[in-house]
């Protein structure tokens, strides 16, 4: 028996393949033969140095490694290739099906066929067919002019660009897709924009015009030849949405759908490769006097600049951000009812889509063009009083903010931050500063309930609006420690720790995250307070995330407006460096949000 065993180890051996000796090669670069790591080997640098931005260094013929070589540090040079070449490919990357088809047969020159991927579950699908994996899906191309035609002011709200012409595909996208945007969080069905913003676009048809500017602006960010039709329709829209202000005696049922036509071309704006911050901001201040004439009663007695000469009353710029959430946690445990009415609803995402467009303005530093808007004083101190309490019961209460979600006080705080630094002189400004400072430091971290804990998909959305919170809030100490110190330096520790907390939280946050989408002056703030590499380097891709989310070429001027702040364009732009660029309006010009 041991014979026979013996045998077959024998018969094991002579068969078994004898793999030739090879060894490993040694025409690698001196930096993976330095961290002992495989080289690619590809010319004229490897993927190892490509990535990290390191100069490859090669040997001569058979050189073998120095004694003592020290592995280059990063070339900024190649940094900002890299950069270039991964902005190319945001912009001019593959590009999506074609709008137009020369080759169709249609005679409408406003006849667009698409070619749209379906995704097809065999799980229902009897037969043969029916055998196949559960789960399994598979691509397939559907020519859209053989698809039964959908007009999209019939069936909203949709999100379905199969449309039979080039308006209604715009009317679509702008219906549902560009909306969607308004409202980033995770919030209760009933806060949704396909259930506020979506019905009011039947509402006139001017709002259909909107729609239609809006979505072919949201198309031409990854369709080049989209730019001079969505510039002008948005002119177009824009001239009528204006004569008609000037022109109609508006009811009551017009705020609606006026407000929501405000706010979309706002957002619209910044879509349009000509952007032009006058048309931005006269949505703005036609917005404020629909949210003035309803909700701005008392005289403003919280300006800073421009304020009346009376002082204001002790304790009306404290704002106690724990109380407010308590008695918002309360409404929401007690609320039982949602019999909410579409008008209350849509007012709650119109006036905090407002907001954000209104605290862009305020970080930019376009003082000269906010004329007619109040100070984010005067602005919170009456708005709070309606965005802070509960309109639907949700798992937590701060889900009835549609577009802040969590990190509603801490925007505010952003803001109100940003004004004090561009208003310095005001002897007003430092006291204010340090209030402020002090709420921060006491602010309690938003917390999420028990019951969205058994859901996954939601817990991680709520994570990711409490990581964004956590972000602000270290934006906030940072420019108000750059008011309050005379001596303040980026370089200290304190600084440094806050920029690095907030890059690791905003990593943390999910990629596909619709949050993201209210995340920019975070990331401008964070990077031009950045100084180590690793933190800025985490900044970029956080931008170019950013860029994924919102689909828009405008990111970039994040990038151009922190690569003068770091010094990587010389001082050809300003010879601002970090937090200072804040405070110039040449360079601070060039961001559009």
């Amino acid at each position: 028996m041991a014979t026979s065993a013996e045998n077959v180890t024998s018969m094991m051996h002579t068969f078994r393949v004898r793999r030739d000796d090879h060894r490993r090669t040694r025409s690698g670069c001196f930096n993976c033969r330095k961290i002992k790591k495989k080289c690619d080997e590809t010319r004229p640098a490897c993927g190892y140095c490509s990535a990290k931005c390191i100069p490859c260094v090669w040997p001569r013929g058979n050189q073998s490694l120095p004694k003592g070589y020290v592995v280059p540090p990063v070339d900024e040079a190649l940094v900002r290739k890299r950069r270039e070449e991964q902005r190319a490919r945001g912009v001019d990357g593959d590009e999506p099906a074609e709008l137009a088809d020369d080759s169709s047969s249609s005679d409408d020159d406003d006849t667009y066929p698409l070619v749209i991927e379906q995704v097809i579950n065999f799980d229902d699908v009897d037969g043969k067919e029916a055998d196949r994996d559960a789960g399994q899906h598979e691509v397939v191309e559907l020519e859209v002019e053989k698809l039964p035609v959908v007009l999209a002011h019939e069936s909203l709200p949709l999100w379905t660009p199969i449309e039979e012409s080039m308006t209604d595909t715009f009317i679509s996208v702008g219906a549902g897709a560009f909306i969607a945007a308004l409202a980033p969080q995770y919030t209760h069905p009933l806060l949704k924009t396909e259930n506020t913003w979506t019905p009011l676009v039947n509402k006139h048809p001017i709002m259909l015009q909107v729609a239609e500017s809006c979505g072919c602006a949201f198309l031409s960010s990854c369709k080049s030849g989209l730019d001079p039709i969505a510039e002008v329709k948005f002119s177009n829209t824009m001239d009528a949405l204006i004569m008609y202000m000037a022109q109609a005696d508006l009811c009551a049922d017009d705020h609606l759908w006026i407000g929501a036509a405000f706010q979309l071309m706002s957002i619209g704006a910044t879509r349009v490769r000509t952007f032009n911050p006058h048309h931005l901001m006269l949505c703005l201040q036609y917005s404020y006097m629909l949210i003035e004439n309803k909700y701005i009663t008392e005289k403003p007695v919280l300006m800073i600049e421009g304020g009346p000469d009376s002082p204001p009353k002790p304790g009306e710029l404290d704002v106690d951000y724990e109380t407010d959430a308590q008695i918002m946690d309360l409404e929401n445990s007690i609320a039982c009812s949602v019999d909410v009415s579409l008008t209350t609803r849509f007012e709650r995402g119109f006036l905090e889509s407002f907001i954000y467009g209104y605290g862009m303005c305020i970080l930019t530093g376009t003082d000269h063009a906010i004329q007619g808007l109040p100070g984010p004083f005067e602005l919170f101190y009456h708005l709070r009083k309606v965005l802070k309490h509960s309109l639907v019961p949700c798992d937590v209460s701060w889900m009835n903010h549609p577009v802040f979600g969590s990190s509603f006080d801490a925007f505010e705080m952003a803001i109100k931050a940003s004004y004090l630094l561009r208003n310095q002189s005001d002897p007003e400004s430092l006291p204010m500063a340090k209030k402020l400072l002090l709420s921060a430091y006491q602010y309690p971290k938003p917390s999420i309930a028990g019951e969205a804990h058994v859901n996954k998909s939601k817990l991680s959305a709520l994570r990711d609006s409490v990581l964004l919170t956590e972000a602000f809030l270290k934006c906030v100490k940072i420019l108000l420690k750059k008011i309050i110190d005379p001596n303040f330096d980026l370089s200290n520790d304190s600084v440094q720790r806050d920029v690095t907390t907030a890059r690791i939280k905003l990593s943390q946050i999910d990629k596909d995250s619709g949050v993201r989408s209210i995340s920019p002056m975070c990331l401008l703030i964070i990077g031009l307070s950045a100084l180590y590499y690793e933190d800025r380097e985490v900044i970029l891709e956080n931008i170019f995330g950013y860029s994924d989310i919102v689909r828009a070429r405008y990111t970039f001027s994040i990038i151009d407006v922190l690569e003068i702040a770091w010094g990587y364009r010389g001082d050809l732009y300003s010879t601002a460096r970090g937090l200072d660029v804040l405070m110039d309006d040449k360079v601070m010009q060039l961001l559009v949000f």
